[in-house]
């Protein structure tokens, strides 16, 4: 969805590279806006989800899902930053970071199958912090093409990143309410949605406001849609 979207709007602005890296800090705000507290709430509720989904024959899939709910959040800035090597020609850069990512990922499994037999767990635990590694290599790239810089990068998505760690421990401590598993993870999605809406109020996020209006446009081009038809 993010490539389908970013590499069209990121190519029409090759030529100018400031346009670019301005599109790019607000795709990276706004995309964060909404992968953080979607990742950050699913790891949080995994150990009730898991069960309500699949059964309990499925618990021990729970850890692998919250490491990966990590691994998600972390591909997101690799993602957008990789469409903007695209999108400038430099899609060689692509390739070494591609190659990074690979012997990182070759080197994790052989630590992980010589010191650990190899266990699915630290495996994936490892490739979490191999996908953290990666995406900060990847800024290094984004800062020398588009002057896109560290301090930019985590400026644009520390607003989420608080808000998605308040709203996970709010749903975390909701957990320990005394009802039963079901009710309690609605209750928990239900509580962590609210929370996260109010904080993005309370803040005056601007990303929030941005995915309103985008919202709102949708349901008004969708509704002249039906009107249109039903004439």
């Amino acid at each position: 969805t993010i490539n389908s979207v970013t590499l069209p709007t990121l190519a029409s602005r090759q030529s100018n590279i400031e346009s670019m890296k301005a599109v790019v800090r607000r795709i990276v705000s706004m995309t964060t806006y909404l992968i953080f507290p979607l990742m950050g709430g699913l790891l949080i509720v995994a150990p009730r989800l898991i069960p309500f989904l699949l059964t309990d024959k499925w618990l021990s899939c729970i850890p692998l899902l919250q490491w990966c709910c990590l691994i998600y959040s972390f591909n997101t800035l690799r993602s957008i930053n990789a469409n903007v090597f695209f999108a400038i020609g430099k899609s060689k850069v692509c390739f070494r970071i591609e190659l990074i990512r690979c012997l990182l990922l070759l080197t994790v499994m052989v630590f992980v199958l010589c010191v650990f037999n190899l266990n699915i767990y630290v495996f994936v635990a490892s490739n979490a912090c191999v996908s953290l590694i990666v995406a900060l290599i990847t800024q290094f790239w984004a800062k020398k093409y588009i002057g896109y810089k560290y301090r930019e990068m985590f400026s644009d998505i520390n607003p989420s990143l608080v808000l998605t760690v308040i709203m996970a421990v709010f749903v975390y401590f909701i957990g320990y309410l005394p009802i039963t598993d079901t009710p309690l993870l609605f209750v928990q999605i239900l509580f962590g949605s609210v929370v996260y809406i109010l904080l993005s109020m309370l803040f005056k996020i601007k990303s929030f406001d941005e995915v309103v209006q985008i919202a709102k446009g949708m349901l008004k081009k969708k509704y002249a849609s039906e009107d249109k038809h039903f004439v």
